[in-house]
């Protein structure tokens, strides 16, 4: 079992900085982003917004400055964690690398200039703004690959088999599918797995499952047959009847009958809209707030700690580009209410 106590401590540090929920909604009653970025000026955001603000609009301030300050974050927490902290909160950071590849590969792949693929890039673990930017600069997807090889980083076995069908297809679905299921490998819903630590497990199958059931949804009436994670022989039945769900009403019954009818009760009144499956995919981040909350809890010395507050600072950090967005469109303040996410304590 890793030992968490000195990482945890320092994260509960890091954890009394998050905004209440009267501090974001606080901010609703501002009528500009400039007037957000000003506000947050006396938080924890304040060493990032005043250098971007120096150099940038008040909005695209807010918004770098905001992906600096999680950038520092999670450069923070790697620092901290010894090796067996490192190696069970592995595939949760992983994520944030992942969707920065992919943003990369895309932008090669479209031929997209290098300055345009970095202005996309988010936060990362393991690979730095540096690494990212060299990635950019690259002229297709082999270089990609090859760059990732040189590194040691795992990525690159992971994308070189699907190198030659890539090239005759051109299709980036399985180059993208691969790099996510990646994170999740060996994963099982087994507590007595002898890699992994036990709480890791419980994490990413709970994120794997809600995944896999927006990709069932997403799916539905399509050509392409889904792609799950981690395996589809590991899916639950709630995703294997979805799987075989023809039409919207018949995919409702199924979500109805199953552990996700508490999202499917708040995301139903959104789901005839155009991008109907937004609603529902926010909602999967409250129920994985709540599942990192309670289990840090039961266990402060543990993975679940640092998840939930990576996980909470996220998704304040998307309450606030979603009120400074909302704002600078004029969009209804319940509107944007509506988006916004509140689940456990600091």
């Amino acid at each position: 079992m890793s030992n968490f106590e000195y990482l945890n401590a320092r994260v509960c540090r890091m954890r009394s900085e998050l905004l209440s929920r009267a501090s974001i909604e606080e901010l609703l009653s501002f009528n500009s982003a400039h007037m957000v970025a000003e506000r947050l000026l006396e938080g924890p955001y304040r060493t990032e917004l005043a250098e971007a603000l120096a150099a940038l609009p008040p909005a695209q301030a807010l918004d770098s400055a905001l992906e600096s300050h999680f950038n520092t974050i999670i450069t923070n927490i790697t620092r901290i964690a010894d090796d067996d902290a490192a190696l069970a909160l592995a595939p949760i950071l992983d994520q944030w690398d992942i969707q920065n590849l992919k943003a990369v590969i895309r932008g090669i792949h479209f031929e997209v200039a290098p300055e345009l693929i970095a202005s996309s890039l988010g936060p990362g673990a393991a690979l730095t703004r540096d690494d990212l930017e060299t990635l950019s600069e690259l002229t297709d997807i082999k270089s990609i690959i090859d760059q990732l090889t040189s590194w040691s980083m795992p990525w690159g076995s992971v994308l070189l088999p699907l190198l030659p069908q890539f090239r005759d297809d051109r299709n980036l679905r399985p180059l993208e599918h691969a790099l996510d299921a990646h994170r999740f490998r060996g994963i099982s819903n087994s507590n007595d797995d002898p890699i992994h630590d036990k709480d890791t497990v419980k994490l990413m199958s709970m994120e794997a499952e809600l995944r896999n059931v927006i990709t069932a949804l997403t799916s539905l009436g399509g050509d392409e047959a889904p792609l799950f994670l981690p395996d589809y022989k590991d899916c639950s039945q709630t995703v294997k009847k979805l799987f075989g769900a023809k039409e919207m009403d018949q995919a409702i019954d199924i979500l109805a009958d199953s552990p996700h009818r508490r999202i499917l009760d708040k995301a139903f009144p959104f789901m005839t809209e155009p991008g109907r499956f937004a609603m529902f995919e926010r909602l999967i981040d409250e129920e994985l707030l709540a599942q990192s909350w309670k289990m840090s809890l039961i266990d402060p010395l543990s993975v679940a700690v640092p998840c939930h507050f990576l996980r909470a600072k996220r998704n304040e950090i998307m309450n606030i580009r979603l009120i400074a967005m909302g704002l600078e469109n004029n969009i209804l303040r319940n509107v944007i209410d509506v988006g916004l996410i509140f689940t456990g304590a600091k």
